[in-house]
């Protein structure tokens, strides 16, 4: 028997030198059994099929109206819950349930669908009319990438084709969601809009490029341009009939008026003189002294009006009322500028003697605050017919319905100290309106308009539709240029204030360091230099 010699280990635990750690307690778990009961008693009971049929979240709302949860405390159909903590009840004041979907966030939104009326005619507008998107979205006040999304939507549209299996459920999908949602109607909720409408001729570019080497002339440019060449425009002018000339020519010869010219004298170096002449009967005719005091002279004396030393005769009088009518008419014709003062409103007149007479209003703010105003319309009747606020510029038409006198007031109430220029026009769309300053040529008598004279007309007709664009692009770079002028003239008057005051602070600065220093030197403050 080998008896082995065994090993014993011994083991030895040595003190630790380490501090011991700081041991936090876990924080109490939230009660799941009462974090049950509470979401049973939120969603409510439950139907065969599993669906909590009481709540009145579950199902969507189908009344284009958002269903968000509100915290009111009755998330069920005639059920409250019972008030265990009463402070989570407390609903946010200034939120709307219907555009707000997170209680304690207002400043995310619902948006607005776009209906499907106004996306035909959104549709309508650029396909027929052939309108660009910045002047669709101007009209219906649309966010202008909204538009561009449905013009490219309504092109992917037409050339999707579903699958038929799911064609169905596509549909019913889409139909549900769209009644989910709030629809877009204008006015207060149109989308924040701060661009200038552009006029249509100015949309697209006006450059060609084209290759060194490539021929270009008169005719190309004109294609270019859109206008009709130099050389077609004058062979239909020359294109006339003989026969319709000679009528015109005989028509006119009978509207000539034999005028009598004084001839000079053989012997005489002067065409007019005085001649010297007893008064005689001739005083009677320019009226004489003795007929101051007459009521039937040919003079007109009103001493309360003219003063004590002023006489105007008859016809003086008629011809400045003459005048001052002749202005009047090329003032209703003509934009008119006017400074509408901090907290104040003005207020212009227009009367129709017609019904349904159209008529079209423009105006801008040139300068002064934020570049807006508040307008409103009234008809004679006090209706307001169209009223926005915190409008930048405005050309519109509208239907005057009744006979009367219609109000235009513009409002600075918004404002306590800026004063804004304002630059507006108004003016009626009438045919008689327009044929009485449009340019015509003499009727021909008895006798058919000849194929020159209609494309003379033509020609005419073509010339004033382009000076109305013309007209109305020179607005528009006029209140582009004032706005920007008045930006520059601010951005001036800032930098001006701001280097005055940086100047005083560092005059200030400079003095403020001489002092402390100074006072290092002064008494017992000598020691610690």
């Amino acid at each position: 028997m080998v008896v082995g010699r065994s090993s014993i280990v011994s083991q030895v635990r040595y003190i630790s030198t380490t501090k011991p750690c700081l041991r936090i307690k876990r924080r109490e778990t939230i009660d799941k059994v009462r974090l049950l009961k509470e979401a049973k008693e939120f969603f409510g009971p439950t139907n065969i099929t599993g669906e909590h049929y009481k709540n009145k979240y579950y199902y969507p709302n189908q009344k284009n109206r958002p269903n968000y949860v509100v915290k009111d405390g009755s998330p069920l159909v005639g059920a409250e819950y019972e008030n265990r903590r009463p402070s989570r009840f407390s609903e946010n004041k200034q939120r709307n349930p219907r555009e707000h979907p997170f209680p304690n966030n207002l400043h995310t939104r619902t948006a607005y669908l776009i209906p499907d009326e106004l996306k035909e005619k959104i549709i309508e507008d650029s396909v027929d009319e052939g309108l660009h998107a910045q002047e669709i979205a101007h009209k219906y006040s649309i966010n202008l990438l909204r538009v561009e999304a449905i013009l490219k939507l309504h092109q992917i549209e037409q050339e999707f084709k579903p699958e038929t299996s799911i064609a169905a459920d596509l549909k019913q999908y889409s139909t549900v969601m769209k009644r989910m949602f709030p629809l877009f109607s204008g006015g207060y909720s149109a989308d924040n809009l701060t661009e200038i409408p552009t006029p249509h001729k100015t949309l697209h570019d006006r450059f060609l490029t084209i290759e060194e080497s490539e021929p270009f002339g008169p005719v190309d440019a004109a294609r270019i341009l859109q206008l009709e060449p130099a050389e077609d425009t004058l062979k239909k002018l020359t294109e006339f009939n003989i026969e319709d000339i000679a009528k015109q020519r005989e028509a006119e010869d009978k509207k000539k008026v034999n005028v009598v010219y004084g001839k000079q004298r053989e012997g005489e170096n002067k065409v007019f003189k005085f001649i010297q002449r007893d008064s005689g009967t001739f005083g009677h005719r320019y009226g004489a002294s003795r007929r101051d005091k007459k009521k039937d002279r040919a003079i007109g004396f009103d001493a309360s009006i003219f003063g004590n030393n002023t006489i105007y005769s008859t016809s003086t009088m008629l011809s400045f009322v003459i005048c001052i009518l002749g202005l009047s008419q090329l003032i209703a014709g003509s934009a008119f500028t006017f400074i509408l003062g901090a907290n104040e409103k003005s207020c212009f007149y227009v009367f129709t003697e017609k019904p349904k007479v159209p008529i079209r209003y423009y105006f801008a703010v040139q300068s002064g605050g934020s570049f807006d105003v508040d307008y409103v319309i009234n008809d004679p009747n006090g209706n307001k017919v169209v009223e926005d606020q915190k409008q930048r510029q405005g050309d519109f038409v509208f239907t005057a319905d009744s006979v009367g006198e219609y109000e235009f007031c513009f409002s600075n109430t918004m404002s306590t100290f800026a004063e804004k220029v304002v630059d507006f026009e108004i003016k009626f769309e009438t045919e008689d309106s327009s044929e009485k300053f449009k340019a015509n040529l003499p009727d021909q008598p008895n006798s058919k308009p000849s194929g020159h004279a209609e494309n003379m007309q033509n020609t005419i007709n073509e010339i004033k539709k382009q000076l109305d664009g013309l007209y109305k692009t020179l607005q528009y770079y006029r209140t582009r240029n004032n706005r920007n002028q008045d930006t520059v003239k601010s951005t001036e008057s800032r930098i001006y204030y701001f280097s005055i005051f940086e100047v005083l602070l560092m005059v200030g600065m400079a003095f403020l360091q001489i002092t402390i220093v100074q006072l290092f030197f002064r008494g017992s403050r000598k020691q610690l230099v």
